[in-house]
């Protein structure tokens, strides 16, 4: 069993710089993609960033505006329509494969 090993929170209208995370993630083993399918998969579209964290059960859209997080929602993989709106995410790194939610 692998140890959860939070690698970013994520706070809604909070600063974090773009790159910064974009380095973070990679780093921790997520892998770039054109539309995210599957745990541990991101997507980049411009200040839109689509995450599929390996601890939820659905993918995260984190919408910038510059450095700051302007927007966090999940949402659903087969429409891209949101689910919801977040306020807060835990990402996990890749090697941590227990779902939290």
């Amino acid at each position: 069993m692998f140890q959860n090993k939070i690698i970013i929170d994520l706070i809604n209208r909070k600063y974090l710089a773009y790159h910064s995370f974009l380095e973070a993630i990679v780093t921790e083993g997520y892998v770039r993609v054109n539309m995210v399918l599957e745990p541990g998969e991101f997507a980049v579209r411009g200040t839109i960033i689509d995450v599929f964290p390996v601890n939820h059960s659905h993918p995260i859209r984190i919408e910038y505006f510059d450095d700051d997080i302007e927007r966090l929602s999940s949402f659903n993989l087969h429409n891209q329509r949101s689910i919801s709106s977040l306020e807060k995410i835990e990402i996990f790194s890749v090697g941590t494969r227990n779902k939290k939610d």
